[in-house]
């Protein structure tokens, strides 16, 4: 009778086989439907790249025509709700989220570590430092990634001021809707 070389193998040997097979696979750089997270730290590199400086100055508008580009529909939405309740007026949203500021003179970004964090989201650090302030200001945000059709956007934003950008802006345009 013969015996297959599959049959000599004992299942404690099987075992560490699937142990090693499923620690090797966890090494691979995780993806997003297919696409790895680089996408997405790329994604936000441009964005930051948008940012005037002496090298490159230009118009960024990340809250007014640049949005759809920027930010998930949902979070588009919201800003916008935000801009009509405020009439021509500085609204809720009263600087730009992706600095955390009113000014970025100065801004120098560094996107830090992103990791997935479901199949089609992503979280991401960014540091910004304003070097034009004495001492620097340095903030941290995280940035919650989602892939739409389009490509990479972002969905939420957490800094030190405000636990969610997105939670924030609804807030306020509830409340301004009932009190029309």
């Amino acid at each position: 009778m013969t015996h297959s070389p599959f049959e000599a193998v004992s299942h404690r040997s099987l075992r560490r086989l699937c142990i090693v097979a499923v620690l090797a696979a966890g090494a691979v750089p995780l993806s997003v439907n297919g696409a790895p997270t680089a996408d997405a730290r790329a994604f936000l590199v441009g964005v930051y790249r948008h940012y005037p400086t002496a090298d490159t100055p230009g118009a960024f508008d990340p809250v007014g025509a640049d949005a759809p580009k920027i930010f998930t529909p949902d979070l588009t939405g919201l800003i916008r709700q935000d801009q009509k309740f405020a009439n021509g007026e500085v609204g809720a949203l009263d600087g730009d989220p992706l600095c955390d500021c009113q000014d970025d003179g100065g801004l120098q970004v560094k996107v830090g570590a992103v990791s997935k964090t479901g199949p089609s989201s992503a979280r991401a650090v960014v540091t910004l430092t304003f070097a034009a302030s004495s001492p620097p200001d340095v903030r941290r945000l995280v940035i919650r990634l989602s892939r739409v059709k389009g490509g990479w956007r972002i969905a939420d934003i957490q800094s030190a001021s405000e636990a969610s950008l997105r939670a924030y802006l609804a807030r306020s345009n509830r409340d301004h809707a009932t009190r029309r």
